[in-house]
């Protein structure tokens, strides 16, 4: 009976995700795999394609940045930081956990000081039949990171926006 139970839990770990309010002036940024609606003064994007894909944006409010590939992570560890807050959703389909901290002094890198309010969407599964060609073990590494660094709280919230406005292709 518990086994049943702890199986059941599973499979309801994430809901879906509230669907956000994306003004009519937001831009959105088609990229190989995935789709993200930012805000229109979004700029300075980059695009690397070293062992991942990575792009980064950023706006007067936050810096964002996306990976897609084996080594993206959540932010458990920060779960000590103040403000902490994770919740499973489904994002385009997929599963994700979405995060949100404030971080303390001296936590936050050196080229983010200002910006301590962090959002997070990390999708731990985001291959689908189109990679079947790949061996388990490639797959079950690639997975997607999308972070931004916030100067406030009112930014953080348009970062969540963002975030939830995740499509896969």
């Amino acid at each position: 009976m518990f086994a049943m139970g702890v199986s059941l839990t599973a499979c309801f770990r994430s809901q879906l995700a509230p669907t956000p309010v994306i003004p009519a002036d937001w831009k959105r940024i088609e990229l190989s795999r995935y789709s993200v609606s930012v805000p229109p003064d979004v700029g300075n994007q980059t695009f690397d394609r070293t062992d991942s894909e990575i792009w980064h944006a950023e706006n007067g409010t936050m810096k964002l940045a996306c990976d897609y590939g084996g080594y993206s992570t959540d932010l458990q560890r920060y779960a000590n930081q103040p403000e902490y807050r994770a919740e499973w959703f489904r994002i385009g389909g997929k599963e994700a956990k979405v995060e949100t901290l404030h971080m303390s002094d001296g936590v936050a890198h050196w080229d983010r000081k200002n910006l301590t309010y962090v959002a997070s969407a990390y999708f731990p599964a985001v291959l689908d039949d189109a990679s079947a060609y790949l061996p388990e073990a490639v797959k079950a590494r690639m997975k997607l990171t999308c972070k931004a660094y916030c100067v406030d709280s009112t930014a953080q919230e348009t970062a969540k926006a963002i975030l939830l406005s995740i499509q896969f292709k």
